[in-house]
C-alpha cells in the first residue's frame, strides 16, 4: 500500500542543501519496505520494521531535516481534516536531496507509540 504524506521542513525541497527561512511542505510517496531495502546505500541496510522510506518527484527531506515530522492527512467520519505524524525524519543523503532513486530513512511513530504514550501519561 502507498501512502501519500507530507514532509514539512526548513530546508530546500528541491535538491538544493542548506536552510530555508520559509516552512516547506512535500508531498512524498512510502515506499514498499523490501524495494527500499534494495534500493538503499549498504551502509544503511536493513532498513528494519520501525523504520521506513518516503520520497517524491524531485522532493524529500535533505540534511538537516533530522527528527522533522512525516505527516499523514485524512477525513474523518464527520468531514473533518486531520493529520497524523507517521514518521520521523531519521537520516537524509548528505551529498544531495531530491533523487528520486535514493529515499530518506524515517522513524515510524506507530512503532513506539505505547513507549510515548507511557512518558506522556507519567508526566502529567
Amino acid at each position: 500500500m502507498i501512502s501519500v504524506c507530507e514532509n514539512i521542513e526548513y530546508t530546500h525541497i528541491s535538491g538544493k542543501l542548506g536552510g530555508s527561512p520559509v516552512l516547506q511542505f512535500a508531498t512524498v510517496y512510502v515506499w514498499d519496505h523490501r524495494l527500499c531495502n534494495q534500493v538503499v546505500p549498504p551502509e544503511v541496510q536493513p532498513i528494519i520494521n520501525s523504520q521506513l522510506c518516503a520520497n517524491g518527484k524531485r522532493q524529500d527531506a535533505c540534511k538537516g531535516d533530522s527528527g522533522g515530522p512525516l505527516v499523514n492527512s485524512t477525513i474523518d467520519l464527520d468531514g473533518e481534516l486531520r493529520n497524523y505524524q507517521i514518521g520521523i525524519v531519521s537520516f537524509a543523503s548528505t551529498v544531495t536531496c531530491g533523487v528520486e532513486d535514493l529515499p530518506p530513512i524515517y522513524t515510524r511513530v506507530d512503532r513506539y507509540l505505547k513507549w510515548i504514550l507511557n512518558i506522556v501519561e507519567n508526566n502529567q
